[in-house]
């Protein structure tokens, strides 16, 4: 892939009420996703179990699928004890 350099990030926020459905799916986009200028933030909403959503915020180790790894980390995961804090990312910076 080609893409062209210039001096805008696309952030991508996304807010979640259930799981990850496709989990490798999920990491092969990621890995992919990297090298563009993007971010990703999820954030987990309600009582559900986001383990998966949080392997995907690679902090300590860059995410790998399919033999090949991420060139850097661009998850970010927001837990529900953190949401207070959407509010005010919403609020402030969108």
């Amino acid at each position: 892939m080609s893409f062209e350099r210039t001096n805008y990030k696309q952030v991508i926020l996304r807010e979640r009420y259930f799981p990850i459905t496709d989990p490798d799916t999920t990491r092969e986009a990621i890995v992919a996703a990297s090298q563009l200028p993007m971010s990703i933030i999820i954030i987990g909403i309600g009582d559900e179990d986001f383990t998966e959503m949080e392997q995907l915020d690679s902090d300590s180790k860059l995410l790998s699928f399919g033999g090949k790894t991420a060139k850097r980390d661009i998850v970010q995961f927001v837990g529900k004890l953190s949401c207070i804090y959407y509010i005010f990312f919403y609020e402030c910076f969108l």
